[in-house]
């Protein structure tokens, strides 16, 4: 089958699409969103720069699909409501996964906290209600253990804001702390058991013990 020069440059829709919202979360994160062009993003690629049109409406719209990659993918990890008969060791692995997905899509996590003013409002509201479902399975999970008697936290509340906030926000010590004298995947090791660590270390003194003397 003999291929056009168009065809070559016209990848198919799926790998598009991600390969796309995978280089423009690199270049937002390296340049900004406002010093990166879509010519940028379509020449680091190799695709010619409609075929991103076809994906996305604009650029602002491609910003959108990276900024809402790390949330959603943090969501699918931590899953729906706990059942009844759920306990703490089950929520440990989940958020263990949600820190994983969380260092893997970084740079789409930094882009958005760091570029949400130039999200369309509508678009801003989405990924902001998408937050806050995140942080609502989180607290039901703990009210949930808490009835079961695997936990007893007096603020549900802060305790499920304080482990979002654990897992999200050292995607920036992640960046701001890579060294030359370590490679990457040795890096990322090395973070990954930290806050794994943290987040155990959280769960199991903090949520496990702190109300004790309120009992």
């Amino acid at each position: 089958m003999n291929l056009s020069k168009k065809d070559l440059h016209r990848p198919a829709p799926g790998f598009r699409r991600e390969a796309i919202t995978h280089v423009a979360a690199k270049l937002f994160y390296d340049q900004g969103f406002n010093n990166t062009s879509l010519a940028d993003i379509a020449n680091c690629i190799g695709f010619l720069k409609p075929v991103i049109y076809e994906s996305f409406v604009d650029k602002r719209d491609l910003l959108n699909g990276v900024a809402s990659t790390g949330i959603e993918a943090g969501l699918l990890k931590l899953g729906t409501e706990p059942q009844s008969d759920a306990n703490s060791d089950e929520l440990i692995d989940r958020l263990i996964l949600v820190q994983e997905v969380f260092i893997f899509f970084h740079k789409h996590i930094v882009v958005y906290i760091r570029e949400e003013l130039n999200l369309r409002s509508e678009d801003a509201s989405r990924i902001r209600a998408k937050r806050r479902k995140f942080d609502e399975t989180l607290l039901q999970w703990i009210e949930n253990l808490n009835e079961q008697k695997h936990t007893n936290v007096c603020n549900p509340e802060y305790a499920a804001l304080s482990i979002s906030g654990m897992i999200t926000w050292p995607v920036f010590w992640y960046e701001n702390q890579k060294s030359r004298y370590y490679s990457v995947p040795v890096f990322v090791i090395v973070f990954h058991v930290s806050v794994s660590f943290a987040i155990h270390f959280f769960f199991v003194l903090f949520l496990r013990k702190i109300d004790q003397n309120y009992s």
